[in-house]
Order: C-alpha cells, then structure tokens, then sequence
C-alpha cells in the first residue's frame, strides 16, 4: 500500500514582527511520549530479538549491525500493534546511544512476531516513534503520526511524519519538515525561520476518521551585516549564559513579515488527501539544509 499525500495550506495571515524571536534550542512539543505497557516476559523476548549481542535490563551491549560488544544502546519507548497486518503482533522501538548520526541521537528499530519468536526486522537511524498519536488504517494495519526533532549547530528541524511498515521495513512520508536556519550568522544565503505552532487531531469531514492539523509559521529574510551582528549577539549571549541568561538577552533577528499558514490533512483509512490549493503554500517549507 501507499500512502499518496496532498498538502494543503488553507489559511495564511500576514503578521508583522515588531521584535526578534529569543535564543531557544527547546520549542515545545505538542505530541506526548507515549510507551506501551507490555508484560516481562514480552519485553525480554523483543530485547533479545532487537539486540546483537547481550541484554542487560532494558539495554544492549552492541550496536546494531556491530559484531563487536561496545558502547551499545538503550531502549527509550517501545510502541506495539498490527503494524504489518490487521493480524499480525508487531513492535516499534525507539532506541539511544551508539553515537547515531543525526541530531536526536535515536533511531528506531521495527520487529515482528512469527511462528512464536520476535524477530528484528528493519533499523533506521534518526527514527523516533515515541511522540506519536496511533491511527488505523482500513485495512485494521496501524500507523503512527510522530513528531520529531533534528538539525545541526546551525539549524534546527521539527518534523511531523506518518510512520509505517510495508514489505517488512519502516515506511515514512512526511507531512511537514519546519526548519530554522536563523542560527546561521552568515550572509552567503537567505535565512528561513519556520515554525510549528500547534497540531491537532479530529474529524473534518465527519467521515468517522481522524483528520491532521497542523498550524505553522513561515518567513525569509536576507542576513544584513546588522542581523549578522545580531546573531552574532545572541550566540555570545548564549555560550556565556546558557542557564542564566540576562534580563534583556541578544536575540535572534527575525523575518520582517512571516505567514501562519493551516495545513489540514484528510485521512480516508487509506491516503492522506489535501486540497490542490495548498501546495503553493506548503513548498515554502521543502528546503536544503
């Protein structure tokens, strides 16, 4: 199966900024972590299927695809359901440590039950599964909605994507990638501030089904010498100050103008479908790094 997704941006208002955003690394989530209870003998019995070499507690000495114990890994959240089929028993885990190359540090392992033993089946780097709201397919397959955060030392990306398995690996689409590169005290290319704002879950066409929402800001803006000073500024401000900032703090320059736009998402049991009308808003928020 795959999911074809339509963007849409419904609604875009033009808001003035008066004043630059602060220094912030911690924009707030708005999907809570959620792990799955599951009993002791269940969980012990995915741990030895997920790890490559010895399980201690909720841990593994070696990391994946490693022959060699060192370092290793630990589990963070574990999230169960029919993820393969409507009958199938299936588990998504959300693990830490092994110096993973990405900027969450995590990434998620995908594993299911057959003939009476778990067996690992897919392992994806940068893969959380953690902060996620569960959604049914028609099918009865589950899938996950999960926010989540990545980027680098000058920028910053919270993501929401639709997470879910086909032919025994992760599948993922991406419903919008919110990237910041007001960090970036350089003038060799535009900066871009984007951010979300809130994400919601209901039912917008009264078909019985959840839909997604999702409200974002957008805006663009050339770095000047003076907002290169001001970026500059706020840096400073923040490695000398990191846990004690001052009362009036540098801060980050900002878009002179930038956009709200509502994206809504339809999801029919199948595809997630938006309005073609949309799409012009929402490629304002496919970037490069």
């Amino acid at each position: 199966m795959k999911i074809a997704i339509l963007l849409s941006s419904l609604v875009a208002v033009a808001v003035a900024l008066g004043t630059a955003h602060p220094f912030q690394f911690e924009p707030r989530w708005f999907l809570p972590t959620v792990s799955d209870s599951i009993g002791p003998k269940t969980m012990a019995a995915i741990l030895e299927a997920a790890c490559d070499g010895k399980v201690e507690g909720h841990a593994c000495d070696t990391c994946p695809g490693s022959d060699q114990p060192g370092g290793g890994w630990t589990l963070r959240t574990i999230r169960t359901g029919h993820f393969l089929s409507a009958a199938s028993q299936d588990a998504m885990l959300t693990i830490d440590g092994c110096n993973f190359l990405a900027a969450n540090g995590a990434a998620g392992m995908l594993l299911t039950k057959r003939e009476g033993e778990w067996k690992n089946l897919d392992y994806s780097i940068a893969l959380e599964t953690d902060r996620c709201r569960k959604m049914k397919f028609s099918s009865g397959r589950d899938l996950l909605v999960c926010e989540l955060q990545g980027g680098g030392t000058y920028f910053h990306e919270r993501s929401l994507l639709a997470i879910f398995a086909e032919a025994d690996a992760f599948k993922l689409k991406r419903l919008l990638v919110a990237g910041d590169t007001t960090l970036n005290c350089s003038d060799d290319a535009a900066a871009q501030m984007a951010l979300i704002r809130s994400v919601e879950f209901r039912d917008l066409n009264g078909d019985g089904k959840e839909d997604v929402v999702i409200t974002a800001d957008f805006g663009r803006m050339k770095m000047t010498p003076r907002r290169i000073e001001q970026c500059k500024a706020a840096w400073e401000d923040y490695i000398h100050q990191p846990s004690h900032p001052k009362k009036h703090p540098a801060q980050l320059p900002d878009p002179p103008v930038v956009k709200t736009y509502t994206i809504q998402y339809l999801f029919d049991g199948k595809n997630f479908r938006a309005t073609p009308e949309s799409a012009a808003g929402l490629r304002l928020f496919e970037w490069e790094r």
